[in-house]
């Protein structure tokens, strides 16, 4: 390590003051008292220096009785030591050569700049000396061996902390006396009386065996003392194991590449092989101690791993004809250093004949038409569920929201579907997913009015190990990153809170998401399909539901009406349902008027309310016939009493719900899993109703009977 001096100008006192030589004595004499100086500079009109007036030079001319008031005479200056403020301590230091109270400094213009006394430049200069000393110790301490300096006469000058825990002897105590007295045998005297090196000398030191190296030192021509470095054998011979150990390994790789099936080669970056396997050196026809050394583009001119150096480019499973008309399969492979720089290449030949792949290519087509097949099933049960052929109905409404939702299935836009519980949302959400380019994907599903709003978060974004009390050790991936290239379904999404809602419109606009107790950004690609059985435009107006992700989810919406009013598609829900039953069971028929009475009803929970009624009535059923006294008593005597369904008779929503879950709680006697499921909702969303429409006290009178 080199430490640059540091500059003139680094302790120049700048604003220390100066006169002219147009000044008076009596002017540097006050200057003199009034700052305590010693010695003033005086420089001419151009700011250069020109000498300098001290103390006792104008005391002694006041001694004098000379007039103080004339001005200062060349009589009167002193020489003066000039020094550029740029120079080194050290050089201003070594070639000051004039004796005097202050030495003054200039600019690169020559122009006076300051002045530093004697005693301050050569405080600077002893504590650069010190610095020096210091991190010349600090160097020697930190080297990896013991070193020992001595002079001339042999007293030790530097001692570092190896020579200490070698020795035994601390270095306080080892400097200034002699190195025999210290360390006996080390004979450095030796090689500053012969000035002469010696190399490689073994000597016992206590416990501990060295290898010692003494070099005197000289500098213009002059013998100034010497230097021992000596290194404890211990660890050279852990070094000598190290690469025993290593030789070790080699030796195992080479018994492994002997023992492979494959040829290899690998050469240096001159293309000179630097190993070769027997095998490579039986296809080369050589032997394999007249193959190390040699270029191999001389012993297999068809090699192409000069090309592999070059480019640094492997290539992986390529052909080469030889001599014999066969064709090997080979891998180039370049070699790099932790630096990237290409060092070398290896080649491998990974079949004998090109002909022992026939084989194993016959196998993998065999598997590649499996897979195939497999995948083919798997696409036929996926559409079969999930297609638009599931999407039952032939009023002209049902056709008109197939054609709009296959032109939706076909863009990235989000997709809005609005229709009363049962209606099938979520199939037609699922029918969409399937005809996008995304069906390849997951298809993933969640009900805001289902999940408690503090659990939401975690279901939608995930959650990193040790979130919250009760958290999976490992965490958990959420809803967004789950439908990573896939499709999103938000059911009830009206339910959703506010607080979600602006997390949920940040994610549709970030294309990001972080899970909870987590740091990192992650990025997410889906398709979103939204829907709910609420009117989301009322409840913007009324501040129940964000305005702006409502314009971002109402990019394509899609309304399903109820059951009720497109009476034309019960008939045919009612005979494909019927349909796929009678392939499990055998031909299931249905009365004229059951299916009438079927058909008249209102249909609160709509198809999925008809499907769960089918379900439950086969269960009864004798014959594979339905009749009406297989239908529950509810809807027979609901129908009987309004009749035929005309406008005037059509009852409100809320109250055809309400009817509807009244009459399903008292023909399960209160039973709320069989009464959820016949009315096609979830459990927590029916507790809701019946909390809205105040059913609880009739609810425990049900149970009561």
């Amino acid at each position: 390590m080199y430490l640059k001096p540091t500059a003139l100008k680094d302790i120049l006192i700048k604003d220390y003051p100066a006169l002219s030589n147009s000044s008076t004595v009596a002017e540097s004499l006050s200057l003199l008292v009034q700052n305590n100086l010693k010695a003033i500079p005086i420089i001419d009109k151009s700011s250069h220096i020109i000498g300098m007036i001290t103390g006792p030079d104008i005391l002694k001319f006041v001694a004098e009785g000379k007039d103080i008031n004339h001005n200062i005479s060349d009589d009167l200056l002193k020489e003066i030591f000039i020094a550029n403020e740029n120079s080194s301590i050290f050089d201003t230091w070594k070639s000051h050569t004039i004796i005097s109270p202050i030495i003054g400094a200039v600019d690169s213009h020559n122009k006076f700049s300051g002045i530093i006394t004697e005693g301050d430049l050569l405080n600077a200069y002893q504590k650069q000396l010190d610095f020096l000393l210091e991190e010349l110790q600090l160097i020697h301490n930190s080297a990896y061996n013991g070193m020992i300096v001595v002079d001339k006469r042999g007293i030790i000058r530097m001692f570092n902390t190896i020579a200490e825990t070698i020795s035994g002897v601390m270095a306080n105590e080892a400097l200034g006396k002699e190195v025999e007295q210290i360390i006996p045998g080390l004979d450095l005297m030796k090689v500053i009386q012969l000035q002469k090196p010696e190399i490689n000398q073994k000597l016992k030191i206590g416990t501990y065996s060295i290898l010692l190296n003494k070099t005197p030192i000289i500098y213009n021509g002059e013998v100034l003392g010497a230097i021992g470095v000596f290194q404890d054998l211990t660890q050279l011979e852990s070094t000598f194991k190290e690469l025993n150990d290593l030789k070790a390994v080699t030796k195992t790789l080479e018994m492994i590449f002997e023992s492979a099936l494959e040829a290899i080669v690998v050469v240096d970056k001159n293309c000179n092989i630097l190993y070769c396997n027997q095998k490579y050196a039986d296809f080369l026809k050589t032997p394999k101690s007249e193959v190390i050394g040699k270029p191999i583009t001389r012993l297999a001119r068809k090699s192409k791993l000069n090309q592999t150096i070059s480019t640094g480019i492997a290539e992986i499973g390529k052909t080469l004809k030889v001599n014999n008309n066969k064709t090997l399969v080979v891998n180039r492979i370049p070699l790099k250093d932790n630096y990237g720089k290409i060092i070398g290449a290896v080649g491998v030949t990974i079949f004998k004949d090109i002909d022992e792949l026939k084989d194993i290519a016959q196998k993998f087509k065999l598997l590649e038409t499996r897979v195939k097949l497999y995948k083919k099933e798997l696409e036929n049960i996926r559409s079969t569920k999930f297609t638009f052929r599931n999407f039952i109905g032939k009023s002209r409404v049902i056709k008109e929201i197939k054609k709009t939702a296959i032109i939706a299935s076909k863009t990235a836009l989000p997709v809005l579907i609005i229709g009363e519980t049962g209606t099938g949302k979520e199939l037609l959400a699922h029918a969409i997913h399937q005809y996008s380019p995304r069906k390849e994907k997951d298809f993933i599903g969640i009900n805001c009015a289902a999940i408690p709003k503090e659990l939401l978060e975690s279901e939608l974004f995930g959650y990193e190990k040790g979130a919250f009390t009760g958290a999976r050790s490992k965490g958990k991936p959420g809803k967004f990153e789950l439908a990573d290239k896939g499709t999103l379904f938000l059911d009830e999404i009206g339910d959703m809170p506010l607080e979600m809602q602006a997390k949920l419109l940040r994610v549709l606009q970030e294309r990001e998401i972080e899970r909870v107790g987590g740091i990192k950004p992650i990025e997410v690609d889906f398709r979103l399909i939204a829907a709910t059985n609420q009117d989301i435009e009322d409840m913007v107006k009324i501040g129940k539901f964000r305005g702006d992700l409502f314009y971002r989810l109402n990019a394509i919406k899609i309304n399903l009406p109820p059951l009720r009013e497109r009476r034309e598609d019960i008939g045919v829900s009612i005979n494909h349902f019927l349909k796929n039953k009678s392939k499990e069971t055998g031909k299931i028929e249905i009365t004229h008027e059951a299916a009438n009475l079927l058909t008249n009803y209102n249909w609160p929970g709509n198809v999925r309310e008809l499907n769960n009624v089918l379900e439950t009535t086969l269960n009864f059923i004798e014959n594979n016939r339905i009749d009406i006294k297989h239908l529950p008593s509810y809807i027979t005597n609901l129908t009987r009493k309004s009749g035929i369904i005309s406008p005037s008779n059509i009852k409100s929503l809320s109250d055809l719900e309400k009817e509807a879950i009244l009459k399903t709680i008292k023909f399960t006697k209160g039973n709320m899993a069989k009464s959820s499921k016949l009315l096609g909702i979830h459990r927590t969303v029916l507790y809701k109703k019946l909390k809205k429409y105040e059913f609880n006290i009739l609810l425990d009178s049900i149970r009561r009977e």
